[in-house]
């Protein structure tokens, strides 16, 4: 074989190579993963999800392998759709916590490029194990599997709107009426999300502009007598878990006491949550269902990123956050928390948007929607 007909293959072989390489390359993500532009995205997020997002697991798998930066900024999930201040040129992203402020965000003039569920998380209701145990006794709450599930809600709902006393339910050391407290839900996440759920366990299913007239009257004479809300559900669980009987029963996210006994897992703390607090679960609860709204053509590779397995599973098992990713496993034994179902059985959608304004305005007159 002559020379010129050796280099003739030996280029042969080197241009195959090449092409394998490169699609081999190619398949795994190494190439995309390498021509990656960094991005920076700036939005505005729900106080619960500021842990995550400051975790630097996170952190390190959106910058190393999906080359991105995340610029958030606090804020309530209601503010944060229906505020025109919020809608700035430099804004990537609103990331509330419920799908209603997706409608919320369209009704108001937000151009919404996409939306997608990034996970969820029930709402639950927190207390201490003294009024949870009351609760027992009174058939509103039962325990299957060492999970607090409340099965009476009406009931229970009845007792704050009837003006009970704890001393009438044998907790003579909690002082005044039965309450369950929430955020205000004319700006906060999870304050909006009870009334919506209040709302239709008043009505018996998921309520509606032509069903909603039926039950306003319950729900304002429900909020009249709540007295003063907190706008961020965040620093009303940082008073509740300090002081449990400030708030007997609190609403909240169930990752809320997820992410907080991972933050002080020390031995001292785990034996105190596991033996004054109780979480319980409404059935049915709704979803806090965390949509990523992105309003530029970048936002779909903001919302594959935190769809990313690694990132899901960080969520779980770090923060408390259900995946919205098939074949990510929401594995209670993670968690040194006790009471944690595996699967969420009883869900119940929320009302649609103009209802909760419906609701909103009926609670508040003057709040402009």
């Amino acid at each position: 074989m002559n020379t010129k007909s050796m280099i003739g293959i030996l280029l042969a072989l080197a241009v195959i190579g090449g092409i394998v390489a490169f699609q081999f390359l190619g398949d795994s993500g190494v190439l995309k993963e390498v021509k990656l532009e960094k991005i920076t995205f700036k939005g505005y997020v729900g106080g619960e999800k500021m842990g995550f997002l400051a975790n630097e697991k996170v952190i390190k798998i959106l910058d190393k392998k999906h080359r991105i930066t995340i610029d958030a900024h606090k804020k309530g999930s209601v503010d944060m759709v229906k505020g025109q201040q919020y809608r700035g040129s430099d804004i990537d992203f609103y990331w509330p916590s419920n799908f209603v402020c997706v409608e919320w965000f369209k009704n108001t003039g937000g151009l919404a490029k996409h939306a997608d569920v990034i996970f969820n998380s029930p709402i639950v209701i927190y207390c201490p194990d003294k009024v949870a145990d009351a609760l027992i006794d009174l058939g509103i709450v039962t325990v299957q599997e060492n999970i607090h599930y409340i099965v009476d809600f009406p009931k229970l709902v009845e007792l704050t709107v009837a003006g009970t006393k704890w001393k009438d339910i044998n907790l003579p050391l909690i002082p005044g009426t039965v309450k369950i407290l929430s955020t205000d839900p004319s700006h906060s996440n999870s304050g909006n999300i009870f009334y919506g759920l209040l709302a239709n366990i008043l009505h018996g299913d998921v309520v509606s502009p032509a069903s909603i007239d039926n039950v306003l009257p319950s729900i304002k004479e429900y909020y009249d007598r709540m007295g003063f809300q907190h706008k961020s559900s965040g620093d009303i669980f940082d008073l509740f878990i300090s002081n449990p009987y400030t708030y007997p029963l609190l609403v909240g996210y169930e990752n809320q006491l997820i992410e907080y006994a991972i933050q002080n897992s020390d031995d001292y703390t785990i034996e105190f949550l596991k033996k004054n607090i109780r979480t319980l679960y409404p059935q049915p609860t709704v979803w806090s269902s965390h949509p990523l709204i992105t309003v530029n053509d970048k936002g779909q590779r903001l919302i594959d990123a935190l769809k990313d397995p690694e990132i899901q599973q960080v969520a779980w098992e770090l923060h408390g956050f259900r995946s919205s990713t098939k074949g990510v496993r929401n594995d209670p034994s993670k968690h040194r928390v006790a009471g944690l179902p595996e699967v969420i059985t009883s869900i119940i959608q929320m009302p649609s948007a103009q209802t909760m304004d419906m609701i909103l305005s009926s609670i508040k007159p003057g709040l402009q929607n």
